[in-house]
């Protein structure tokens, strides 16, 4: 029997894609509820009785309700959230998440999804902030802002070999490899405000 990797909640209104990916969760490890409609105040039920550690979630909810999904996540900063996407999403919404599921992921994927957003390490926001020089930064705000690296070199004055070495860095240090995760990064961070994003 697998030892218990952590306790996952679903919140996806088909019944369908909630107990077709439970079934694909359960042999992985980890323990799995089911969240209700009312999705934001059954997290907090189940929060009172459980330690999660993620959420797989449609991202529907957090499009109908941003604000109150984000006031959640300020609330739980140790819960990690992943949308589980099947259908177009604007980007904005889904850089509130700290990870993406596609609907036609492998059970590979899946697994190494979980695994990465389980098992992120949750360091102060200070100290991450600490870990990125200010060139790094300057170039983290360009990045997010949606510049691609040639733009971001100009703005910057600098070769965009020396753009794509900072993303490296940034990538390394952040351990996080996708645009919209490091719009999270830099927004839960104060790098930018979620003003700035909209």
């Amino acid at each position: 029997m697998n030892r218990l990797k952590g306790t996952i909640i679903i919140a996806e209104p088909s019944l369908i894609v909630t107990e077709g990916l439970s079934a694909l969760l359960a042999p992985l490890g980890y323990k799995i509820l089911m969240a209700k409609p009312d999705v934001f105040g059954e997290f907090t039920r189940i929060i009172r009785h459980s330690t999660i550690e993620a959420v797989i979630m449609n991202p529907q909810y957090a499009q109908a309700a941003p604000d109150l999904f984000q006031k959640f996540m300020a609330e739980h900063p140790a819960i990690r959230f992943c949308a589980l996407v099947y259908s177009y999403y604007d980007p904005k919404t889904l850089a509130l998440f700290h990870g993406v599921l596609n609907i036609s992921a492998l059970q590979s994927d899946i697994e190494k999804v979980l695994n990465e957003l389980v098992s992120r390490p949750r360091e102060p926001e200070e100290k991450q902030v600490q870990t990125l020089s200010e060139r790094e930064i300057d170039v983290l705000k360009l990045l997010v802002a949606g510049n691609s690296n040639k733009e971001i070199a100009d703005v910057l004055n600098i070769s965009t070999h020396t753009v794509i070495s900072h993303r490296k860095n940034i990538t390394q240090k952040t351990n996080i490899k996708s645009v919209a995760g490091l719009t999270i990064y830099a927004m839960l961070n104060g790098v930018i405000s979620l003003e700035q994003y909209q």
